[in-house]
């Protein structure tokens, strides 16, 4: 669910996943990670991506948040 988020907002950005990556100054591969459902990026970095490249992340945080909440209640 985020992974597709992730990837949509970079594709979105028409960037790479590694010019995604340096705009939050991270390593690629965490990037990659991200897309891949391995991790998870914090919603803020999610936040500062989207305020970076002139994106609206109000769109995405309702999805986000129901996906981390169910997340939560299964732990």
């Amino acid at each position: 669910m985020i992974s597709n988020i992730v990837k949509i907002l970079r594709k979105n950005a028409g960037l790479t996943q590694k010019e995604a990556a340096e705009i939050l100054k991270i390593e690629q591969r965490s990037w990659e990670r991200y897309e891949a459902g391995d991790r998870i990026p914090s919603i803020q970095n999610l936040e500062l991506f989207c305020i970076k490249k002139n994106q609206d992340f109000n769109e995405y945080r309702n999805k986000i948040n129901d996906y981390l909440n169910s997340k939560k209640k299964s732990l």
